[in-house]
């Protein structure tokens, strides 16, 4: 399971979230080697991000993963997921879900053509089935209500959060 805060700012970025899912991927099949998405993402991380070719960057990015991801097939289970990727706090960025896929032409969430990746999107408002990146995807999602959380488990979640490093004072 690769995990997405969408309430944090810098996971709403399709470089990251690629960098993610290939280094969980890694994790769990080592001979897997993503010999065309790597050298990108060192590239991007070397300064790649302020080039005007930062788009061409990222679409050379989606194709590769998309390529090595094809490699991967072979490694993984033919009846099961690989790798669920789960977006929590969705709302934030719902007006614009494209800000979190590598190609624009594309739509969120992306699996890379990859059928052993799969996505929970969670988030506190309905998805608009009228947004440009929901319409004719109706097969695709299946909308759940949970409960909401309790006052406890609120009050659990602010004291885990807002605990300093006591070896920092």
């Amino acid at each position: 399971v690769v995990t997405v805060d969408f309430f944090n700012v810098e996971d709403r970025n399709g470089i990251v979230i690629a960098q993610r899912i290939v280094d969980e991927l890694k994790a769990h099949y080592p001979m897997w080697v993503p010999e065309q998405t790597e050298p990108l993402l060192v590239e991007y991380r070397a300064g790649a991000k302020t080039d005007p070719e930062a788009d061409t960057l990222q679409q050379r990015l989606a194709n590769a993963l998309i390529n090595d991801l094809a490699k991967l097939e072979q490694h993984v289970p033919k009846a099961r997921r690989a790798l669920v990727v789960f977006y929590d706090t969705f709302e934030l960025i719902e007006p614009n879900p494209v800000v979190a896929v590598l190609d624009p032409g594309r739509r969120f969430p992306d699996a890379y053509q990859c059928k052993y990746i799969g996505a929970v999107v969670a988030g506190r408002n309905k998805l608009d089935g009228h947004h440009e990146n929901w319409e004719g995807r109706e097969q695709e999602v299946q909308e759940v209500a949970i409960r909401p959380f309790s006052v406890s488990e609120m009050v659990d979640y602010i004291n885990v959060r807002s605990r300093l490093d006591e070896q920092s004072t």
